[in-house]
């Protein structure tokens, strides 16, 4: 007897009682190379947004300008171009304690050395406001962002909305974080300094790229979704 005849169940076809058949539906090679082909795709337009996507700019009409304390010198320099080319009435600086050389250090925080370097640089002190962060092992960026909330609230300035400037892909991180904790109250918009250290067109051939573009991209996902202000 054909125990696999056309007259048995098309769903399961047993043996003996100790073997069954389950016919099922599965992805033929083609179906396995379309897959193959729209994963790769993806990945490649991935590989050429993501940069942009991390170093957003979206920069609004704003009364200050708000520049992350722990950037490097040159990104303080750009600050101040942008400063002057955006009519701000303010520049506030933000950052924590200083983790290396702080018993040397005259300037205690980070937000301090920024300020300092600005007027380093011939910016107008009048103009400066330096907000430091309290001391935080996680969470840096919000402490700040909680910091500069606190500071807009005590001062009684009528600052309605801010632009953050940070570098190259840290930025988008800094500004959801910024944007969660100031707004509705205080607008944000964001303005990414350029990349110093690799060419963010082939950031994907730089190891200083490489690991910017996956620290920060982990690190945004933790903000976006697991974070909580």
């Amino acid at each position: 007897m054909n125990y696999f005849s056309s007259q048995q169940s098309p769903r399961i076809k047993k043996f003996c009682g100790l073997l069954e058949y389950k016919p099922r539906w599965g992805l033929t090679v083609q179906a396995w190379l379309i897959l193959l082909f729209v994963a790769t795709l993806t990945g490649l337009i991935a590989i050429a947004q993501i940069h942009d996507f991390l170093a957003v700019s979206q920069p609004i009409k704003a009364e200050a300008l708000i520049l992350e304390g722990w950037t490097d010198d040159l990104v303080i320099e750009g600050a101040i171009t942008e400063f002057k080319q955006g009519n701000y009435q303010l520049l506030l600086t933000t950052g924590g304690t200083i983790g290396k050389g702080y018993y040397l250090a005259k300037y205690k925080t980070l937000a301090e050395l920024a300020a300092a370097t600005l007027i380093a640089l011939k910016f107008p002190p009048d103009r400066i406001v330096a907000i430091p962060t309290p001391p935080v092992k996680t969470d840096r960026t919000a402490a700040s962002a909680k910091a500069v909330k606190e500071w807009i609230y005590r001062s009684k300035i009528d600052i309605r909305a801010v632009n953050i400037y940070s570098y190259d892909v840290h930025t988008r991180r800094s500004w959801l974080i910024f944007k969660t904790i100031l707004e509705p109250e205080v607008k944000v918009g964001a303005i990414a300094h350029p990349a110093i250290d690799y060419d963010e067109k082939k950031w994907f051939t730089s190891s200083a790229g490489v690991r910017a573009i996956i620290s920060e991209t982990i690190a945004y996902l933790y903000a976006r979704f697991i974070w909580q202000a």
